[in-house]
């Protein structure tokens, strides 16, 4: 049943935006009293959560996405960039996910639990970021010096080059991969082979 709460709050969401949707609605959707929708979640907010958490678990168990021990000494830096972003282009493309995220950017400056939640999205990605650079520096296939400072720098310009290549192709204008002109100058930098 949490599963169908969450599809159909999703579902809501997309019709009428999420700061419309009413745990009445959500209840009458899945079939349920609003007594009975509550004693699965305390408040939207707390569905609004729960959906992040489900569809990117979801989404990150599909595709599976890279083990960083898997590169070595012997990898070079820009693939080890390419594939780690390609992984993360790919989860955030499964359907639910990718929807989930265009209501929550839709809705992150004027509810506070979809800002929240990017909130959280992007310190997820600073510290896997983190890790990535800590690990890269080991193999000596990188060489950043202040890895904080640099891991920021790289997830937020990699998340704000993802949403300006989908507004593009939302809008219907080609365009070049500009993350792949990004990840080629930082590899160029920052490689350490």
């Amino acid at each position: 049943m949490k599963e169908k709460i969450l599809l159909s709050t999703l579902e809501l969401a997309c019709e009428k935006g999420l700061g419309y949707v009413s745990m009445s609605q959500i209840a009458a959707r899945c079939g349920l009293s609003k007594s009975s929708l509550y004693s699965h979640y305390k408040s939207k907010e707390e569905i609004i959560h729960k959906m992040y958490e489900y569809f990117r678990n979801k989404a990150f168990n599909q595709n599976r996405n890279v083990d960083i021990s898997n590169f070595n000494k012997n990898s070079s830096f820009i693939d080890v960039l390419s594939t780690i972003i390609s992984s993360y282009k790919s989860m955030n493309s499964e359907p639910d996910l990718a929807m989930f995220y265009k209501i929550i950017y839709a809705e992150r400056t004027l509810n506070k639990e979809a800002a929240r939640v990017l909130v959280l999205e992007t310190n997820r990605m600073i510290e896997a970021t983190k890790r990535l650079f800590t690990y890269t520096n080991e193999l000596g296939i990188s060489h950043i010096v202040d890895i904080d400072a640099v891991a920021m720098s790289f997830a937020l310009n990699v998340n704000q080059i993802m949403n300006y290549e989908f507004d593009l192709s939302f809008i219907g204008e080609n365009h070049k991969s500009y993350l792949d002109l990004y990840i080629k100058e930082f590899a160029r930098v920052y490689g350490g082979n």
